[in-house]
């Protein structure tokens, strides 16, 4: 009996762990940066952009790492993030800086850091359109992630 009560707990874990994973927004995941847009960067930034090429920004319930910038390793904040209107979201990137988009309402927001001394920090501002995303730079960049 205890056997079969052991096994129906394990079952029973596995189940919510798979659905949990089911759960995460199909935008939390993994993604390659893979074109920049940045006409008044300098030389300079436009040659470490394009060294930043196929690198990996990770966007998970638990982390969001990212090597362009500012990373949150634990504890990152996507409230923000939720579908906006095309103007809300080039409001996120800079006026008129947004590609076209797919979705009427692509997700837009930003992505904060917990901080144990004060209120979150923006990491980043991202809008997500389907299989493409794209973030703000300090240098003024649009990073394009696939």
């Amino acid at each position: 009996m205890a056997r079969w009560l052991g096994a129906f707990l394990l079952l029973g874990c596995a189940a919510s762990g798979a659905a949990a994973a089911q759960s995460q927004p199909s935008w939390q995941r993994s993604w390659t940066v893979s074109a920049f847009d940045c006409p008044a960067c300098s030389p300079e930034d436009r040659a470490w952009l394009q060294a930043r090429l196929g690198e990996v920004v990770t966007i998970e319930p638990s982390r969001f790492l990212n090597p362009l910038y500012e990373s949150c390793p634990s504890g990152p904040d996507y409230s923000d993030i939720r579908p906006r209107d095309r103007g809300a979201a080039m409001g996120f990137l800079g006026s008129a800086r947004l590609p076209e988009t797919v979705a009427d309402a692509p997700l837009a927001g930003s992505i904060r850091c917990a901080e144990p001394s004060g209120p979150p920090n923006t990491a980043a501002r991202i809008v997500i359109d389907g299989q493409r995303a794209f973030m703000l730079h300090e240098s003024g960049a649009i990073i394009e992630l696939r």
